[in-house]
């Protein structure tokens, strides 16, 4: 990427899909929670963090030690301790636990009004810290740090140098490769079957071949619930048998190839005199049902023959590994693909999900499924668990999302993220999985729908553009100087009350003059704050104007302190132009100085500055186009705005003997704007061009709405600057005004 330099424009999938070369898609996902042993791997390592917090917790040897860290004693200064917030927290957190007084200035540096209690997070984040991160920090006895690694290690709590009691990467591991995906393999091939039929051109990819299994295969005594080649293999034929079905399966791998025995003739045909191969019984099956295949010599024909007769529909469901099938192989056949492979980086699993989105010119209406797999932490630690807690599978899931652009589920628009996904909601316990599983299940059958639909989404736009949208919290839009204006208003109306109160008792009981006067001032005053903050109210009920009332507050104090500074230089050219003007807008750049350059036409820089014209015009980030009949200019302007593609088609008639009809369709570039075009530009528009962004079209900005615009002689005449005035060497003295008077020769000069 270094080498060849930034990328000038990224083509996406979205495009590819409008201009035909990718069919349209949609991704699914399919849910599933641990096998019951898996479950019970969790709780263990959930109880053993426990055990082990509890344990902690008691050590009064721990206790000591913690509170010989030297940010207690003020040894560390506020920004180191603030370097991580979170341990300091896990520190005062523990103090507290053990009631223990917290330093309020660590307290009041943290932020926290009030700190939660300790738990197995808030141990993990402090062991990690007195283990590894902060050993220099406390006064601790060596022979205690490494008897308590080895305590937590002998638990499974240590993994490379980071203490895990909350995510192990054993546990997320066994849960990325549950045995539970198999049946969410089994429901997707059998639905998908169901849904297609005979058309059905299915690929699962996965990690692992296991070989092992090899003689499993047509042998009921041998249980195949492993994730890999051969036990998909055995296991889907298994149920296949069971249902009476009349998929037929195939395996294709480096090592290993399985194909139907109906299908031996065709592969021989398809690989001809480009090799040889001999074939053999798979495990306890018939030679009558499936067949090994074993390549002669180099087996590098082997994989394009298989892939004919799977195209030919020998086969339904294909199934092999990621590092054969993943990238580089191609078979547009494919309708329907199944992510059975752990493979997190948006790079290798696009590449493995391009394998089914490539168009198929004998059938031009496909359109491709493509699943993922996902498990689950137990259920009832998902609903207490935040998004980057729910499971790995969960994250990785979000991680291709982010990177994949498609089809939203109910809104015919183009996006990327989880959002899209829309029938994915929390909470995901299992009656609620149970219905995002069916519901993914039937959207995957309504493949006519999801061309229509990709269709829509995609002529909404001739030219597709990608935007970044960042959401905001109305919560995060602080109203704190909205709530001030109520505060005052409500302590402003208590004020009124009391003062007419008063009031109304000093008239009934006495005639009080101090009395009466202090209750009317209470009056006056309630009234003057209502009559002040009331506005107020109205202009800062929005964030957005709250927003502009802070900015306006910052910015005037940062100009009254004199902070801003705004760094401008004005270059005036002459006829023969500033020396070296090329290297003093480089210069200047460099400096993060701002110049602008006007210029009536490009051809004056050019007269004056020569070939370094365009060296000049090169440092400018901004250029604006305010109109002009140049023709320098205009040729320039128009080839940086670039074309557009039009449609255009030309009819013809030839008439003789017999009449005959052509129509002739062609793309032709046409320029966005051409010359004439740009000569005659309306006036009150103009063309922006910025760095990074493409030219285009805008209003000029109405002078008359300038606050400043009243001081201008256009609004009242009596601003006109009078040049004459200005530069008049006439003295007017003033009544007893003291002057120096010179007397000047001038006869000699």
């Amino acid at each position: 990427m270094n080498m060849c330099g930034e990328i000038d424009e990224e083509i996406t999938i979205p495009e590819l899909v409008k201009e035909g070369s990718l069919c349209p898609h949609q991704d699914y996902v399919y849910f599933n929670y641990p096998t019951k042993e898996e479950e019970k791997e969790v709780r263990r390592f959930e109880e053993r963090s426990k055990a082990m917090t509890e344990k902690i917790m008691r050590d009064t040897q721990f206790l000591t030690y913690v509170r010989s860290h030297k940010g207690f004693s003020g040894q560390l200064s506020d920004d180191l301790l603030l370097d991580n917030p979170a341990y300091l927290a896990s520190l005062l957190i523990y103090l507290q636990s053990k009631n223990i007084a917290i330093p309020s200035r660590l307290q009041r540096l943290l932020g926290a009004k009030k700190l939660p209690d300790m738990n197995v997070q808030w141990m993990e984040r402090l062991l990690q810290g007195f283990l590894y991160d902060d050993v220099d920090s406390y006064l601790c006895d060596k022979t205690y740090r490494e008897l308590l690694i080895a305590d937590l290690k002998s638990d499974g709590l240590i993994e490379k140098k980071k203490v895990v009691m909350t995510k192990s990467a054993a546990v997320e591991k066994m849960l990325t490769n549950s045995l539970g995906k198999c049946n969410s393999i089994r429901d997707i091939v059998f639905h998908e079957y169901e849904a297609s039929g005979q058309d059905l051109r299915l690929l699962v990819l996965t990690d692992y071949i296991r070989k092992e299994y090899e003689k499993a295969i047509g042998n009921t005594e041998y249980d195949v619930n492993s994730l890999g080649v051969l036990p998909f293999f055995e296991m889907l034929r298994r149920d296949n048998e069971k249902k009476n079905e009349q998929i037929r399966f195939g395996v294709l791998c480096g090592t290993i190839v399985i194909i139907p025995a109906e299908a031996r003739e065709a592969l021989e045909q398809a690989i001809g005199m480009s090799g040889k191969v001999t074939f053999s019984r798979i495990g306890n099956l018939s030679e009558t049902d499936y067949l090994k295949v074993t390549a002669v010599g180099n087996a590098h024909f082997l994989t394009g023959a298989v892939t004919d007769i799977f195209s030919k529909g020998y086969m339904q469901v294909l199934i092999g590994t990621k590092s054969l099938l993943g990238e580089g192989w191609d078979s547009p056949c494919i309708n329907s693909l199944i992510l059975a492979s752990f493979v997190g980086s948006f790079m290798l699993s696009n590449q493995m999900r391009g394998r089914a989105i490539r168009v198929m010119k004998e059938h031009p209406e496909k359109t491709s499924n493509i699943w993922h797999l996902v498990c689950l932490r137990p259920w009832n630690e998902v609903l207490k668990a935040d998004d980057n807690q729910i499971s790995e599978d969960y994250s990785m899931l979000e991680r291709r999302m982010e990177h994949f652009l498609g089809l939203h589920y109910t809104e015919n628009t183009i996006e990327n993220g989880m959002k899209r996904l829309s029938v994915i909601k929390t909470p995901f316990n299992k009656t609620n999985i149970d219905r995002i599983n069916r519901q993914m299940l039937k959207m995957s059958g309504q493949r006519d729908t999801l061309k229509e639909r990709w269709n829509s989404a995609l002529a909404v736009y001739d030219k597709m553009d990608i935007v970044d949208e960042t959401e905001v919290k109305d919560k995060f839009v602080t109203s704190v100087v909205f709530w001030d204006a109520i505060l005052t208003m409500i302590l402003s109306g208590i004020l009124c009350l009391i003062g007419a109160i008063g009031a109304g008792i000093v008239a009934a009981a006495s005639q009080n003059g101090i009395l009466a006067g202090t209750c009317y001032f209470f009056i006056a005053a309630g009234l003057a704050g209502i009559m002040i903050r009331f506005p107020k109210i109205f202009m800062l009920g929005s964030p957005l104007k709250r927003l502009k009332a802070f900015g306006n507050g910052i910015r005037k104090a940062l100009e009254e302190q004199q902070l801003l500074e705004e760094t401008h230089c004005k270059v005036e050219t002459e006829s023969n132009g500033p020396d070296k003007l090329e290297k003093l807008v480089a210069t200047i750049r460099s400096r993060e100085i701002s110049a602008c350059l006007v210029l009536q036409a490009q051809s004056q820089l050019k007269a004056i500055y020569k070939d370094n014209a365009d060296t000049i015009i090169g440092n400018m980030d901004t250029s604006i186009f305010l109109g002009g009949k140049e023709p320098t200019t205009l040729k320039e302007l128009a080839a940086v705005l670039g074309k557009e593609t039009i449609d255009t088609y030309n009819t013809g008639e030839s008439r003789g003997r017999e009449t005959s009809h052509s129509l002739n369709y062609q793309k032709l570039g046409k320029e966005l704007m051409s010359q004439d075009e740009l000569a005659v530009m309306d006036g009150g528009k103009c063309i922006l061009q910025l760095r990074g962004v493409r030219p285009f079209l805008s209003d000029k900005y109405d002078i008359t709405r300038h606050p400043n615009f009243k001081y201008t002689a256009d609004a009242d005449k009596r601003n006109t600057f009078d040049i004459e005035a200005f530069l008049s060497a006439r003295l007017k003295l003033k009544p007893d005004e003291v002057c120096d008077v010179y007397e000047v020769d001038t006869e000699g000069v």
